[in-house]
Formats: structure tokens, sequence, C-alpha cells
């Protein structure tokens, strides 16, 4: 797989309002290109400072490094690679965290992901989405015991944590990638 450039497939493959969302004045933070280790480090430093400033309580900015983390993690390990393994790779996808006038804040990533993948994972979100916050919190309390909640299935643990941070429901928009470009570009929403 070629590396994507500023005309090619993510802009391409992004539904309109994640894309015009880049002109939004709520944008704390915004990243499209290439993902790793290094670039997720640098994004959490500057989602901190940039909170920060602007008088977000601590208690606050950390669950939204949280979850922001989380989420690169998740398209780190589970989105399509350009090269190496997950510890390694650079993979392309992006991410956007914006602040309402309420004090909300939804954090947003997006990547190209496998049909089988994006299925399974829409299935795992209406899953969490269906339940309680009592019900998840006994899920993520077994979970610890267990260590995993399905040999395979280890996206599902960070999705379970984000449910539970997460005011609404978990919202998922999974869009069909080009014909010579199989699967689909799945962006995940989280408002904390």
């Amino acid at each position: 797989m070629s590396l994507p450039t500023e005309s090619t497939a993510i802009e391409h493959d992004l539904p309109e309002d994640f894309a015009l969302a880049l002109g939004d004045d709520s944008i704390v933070l915004g990243y499209k290109g290439l993902l790793d280790q290094r670039v997720l480090v640098a994004l959490t430093e500057s989602l901190d400072a940039r909170l920060a400033a602007q008088a977000v309580p601590a208690d606050r900015i950390h669950t939204v490094h949280e979850v922001l983390v989380e989420q690169v993690q998740n398209v780190l390990n589970h989105g399509e690679h350009n090269s190496g393994t997950a510890n390694d790779a650079l993979t392309p996808g992006m991410c956007l965290v914006r602040h309402d006038a309420s004090g909300n804040f939804e954090v947003s990533t997006g990547n190209r992901v496998s049909e089988a993948r994006y299925h399974e994972l829409q299935r795992q979100v209406e899953d969490l989405n269906g339940m309680t916050p009592e019900q998840l919190t006994g899920l993520f309390q077994s979970t610890g015991r267990q260590g995993r909640l399905r040999p395979d299935s280890s996206s599902r643990l960070g999705l379970l944590q984000m449910a539970r941070k997460s005011r609404t429901p978990l919202r998922i928009v999974g869009r069909p990638l080009r014909d010579d470009a199989p699967g689909y570009y799945f962006i995940l929403t989280v408002q904390v």
C-alpha cells in the first residue's frame, strides 16, 4: 500500500461532515496524516497544553486525554498499516477534539478498516450502547479479573473503557471506500 497524500485516499473517503469540521472554530485539536506512537505523544502533549491554557479542570483534561489515547491506540492496533507492526507502524488516520459551549468534549478518530473488521466494530459498539452504566461497570470489573473480554476481540476492552467514560452512546460512521480500495473508513466519536 502506498502512503496517502493530500490529494488521495484519506481526504477523498471521508464523510463530508467530518471533513467540513476541520473549519469549525470549536476545534481544540485536529490531525490528519500518518500516526505512530511518537505522533500520539505529540498530540496528547499539545492537547493537554491547549486545554490547560483554556482553564479546563485537570480531571476533565485527564479524561479527554485518556479517551484520545485509547482511540489513537485503536487506530494503531486495528487500522490498516502502511508498514511494520502495530508497535512501529505508520498508520494513516485522523483525530479531532472539539469543545462545545456546554463544556462537553467530542473526541473522534478515523481510519481505514477491512469490511469484516468494520462490521465487528459496529456490532461491538451496538452491544455496548445497549448497556446501562451499571452493566458497563460490571462488565469492566469482570474483564479485569479475566484479563480480556474474548481472545478474538482486544479492541472491545478499549471500546468498553470509552463507553464507560462517554456521556452519550458511542457514535460510529462507516463509509465504504472506493472500489479500488476495499474496506471502510471507520469514524468513532466519544463525548466526554
